[in-house]
């Protein structure tokens, strides 16, 4: 459905209907229901069904081991905004602040169920209640997820009035040319539990969230303007949650989207913060790749840090007109942008910041997975049984592990 605006005319967006409708069967919502409920209810569901077969885990024994909790980071409800009826007809259901819930639902999980909604920081806000839970006993296990659709085109116009968008497709993190963030789209989740409980249950383990910290910037000079000092306190409390000194971070994965002053803010806080390392410390920004996903975008970092885990070495940010060494102006020449992939000193430690417009911020350590000892590979070939609901979700499952292989 193209829409446009009076503003020059210019088409705006081109949004599609019925979306998350091609996955029947797999997000757990009866047939008569799913065309009017929240299509990221319905992707949402089927990505928390991802997580749990990537960490071969069923729910069902997931769910008898204890409350197992529900975290999501949410912002937007476009689903609700100017639509009365489903495709279909039925009544639309406006359901964007239940995400949590339906997962919860579907799944038989008993324990906390929240949707966060910490703006642009709501994903990595997720991951960090989902963490202090799990330390409290309040669950034996937590989903945390985000989810960042956009279906409505009030959602750009709101953005594109407030001057947070992109002028240019080359703005970029980082860039000279950066003027406002590329929204992006996407849904993230992961499975949390106790390290110790991890290890002798046998599963996958990609990182260990060492410590985090969740903050506001309170009042500044106008609403949504950053706070520096507020935002240096939120990285210190996150080191120090962790338990970890300066010299511990080898990358930090940056919050920064293309917006120009946040973006140099974030730089001056880690100069300080860092300031006294012998080597300035290497950053990026999976955002110059994937957009901004907003309330999902904590889990694009999350991403990013754990394929330079598994890869033993840092992923490159994109900027082509970034000049010399890498050193960014901003940091006092503490900090530089990793341009090209460098195994030379992996990093085991890692600070992910996500920082949003309404003042939130969330930073959190990371840590590489322990070492594990793994059986010798067989000689020969080896039998994989696979099974599904039907026949078409296994074909699509057989073809989606021999891509894999």
């Amino acid at each position: 459905r193209p829409v446009r605006t009076d503003r020059g005319g210019a088409s705006v967006g081109a949004y599609l209907d019925d979306v998350g409708d091609d996955e029947p069967g797999e997000s757990g919502i009866p047939d008569d229901t799913a065309p009017a409920v929240d299509p990221q209810e319905r992707l949402l569901l089927a990505t928390v069904r991802a997580c749990l077969e990537n960490a071969a885990v069923r729910a069902d024994r997931l769910a008898a081991a204890g409350p197992v909790g529900v975290f999501t980071g949410a912002m937007w409800h476009d689903h609700a905004r100017g639509r009365d009826t489903a495709p279909d007809g039925t009544a639309a259901v406006p359901t964007g602040t239940g995400l949590a819930h339906r997962v919860s639902h579907v799944f038989d999980f008993s324990g906390p169920s929240l949707v966060v909604d910490s703006g642009c920081a709501s994903g990595l806000a997720a991951v960090e209640a989902a963490v202090r839970s799990l330390r409290t006993g309040q669950c034996t296990a937590a989903v945390a997820a985000g989810a960042n659709l956009v279906l409505d085109p009030s959602h750009l116009e709101f953005l594109a009035q407030a001057g947070l968008l992109a002028e240019s497709a080359d703005s970029r993190p980082f860039s000279d040319r950066s003027d406002g963030w590329i929204p992006g789209e996407g849904i993230g989740a992961v499975l949390l539990k106790p390290l110790a409980r991890a290890l002798a249950d046998g599963d996958p383990v990609h990182a260990v969230v060492r410590g985090g910290a969740c903050r506001h910037s309170g009042r500044t000079r106008d609403y949504g303007m950053p706070g520096p000092e507020r935002l240096e306190e939120t990285v210190r409390a996150a080191l120090a949650d962790a338990g970890l000194s300066v010299d511990a971070i080898g990358y930090v994965e940056t919050s920064a989207t293309g917006a120009a002053l946040n973006d140099a803010l974030e730089l001056d806080v880690l100069g300080r913060v860092f300031g006294d390392r012998p080597r300035p410390l290497p950053v990026g920004s999976v955002k110059g790749v994937l957009g901004h996903m907003e309330a999902a975008s904590g889990f694009g970092q999350l991403a990013r840090v754990l394929a330079q885990f598994r890869r033993g070495r840092l992923l490159p940010t994109p900027v082509p007109d970034t000049g010399g060494d890498g050193t960014l102006a901003g940091g006092g020449g503490r900090v530089r942008l990793v341009r090209a992939e460098e195994d030379a000193h992996p990093p085991r430690r890692v600070l992910v910041n996500s920082f949003a417009g309404t003042g939130g911020y969330v930073s959190l350590v990371v840590e590489a997975p322990p070492p594990r000892t793994t059986a010798p590979a067989p000689d020969g070939p080896v039998t994989l049984p696979l099974s599904a609901d039907t026949p078409t979700e296994l074909t699509r499952y057989a073809l989606r592990l021999a891509a894999f292989l």
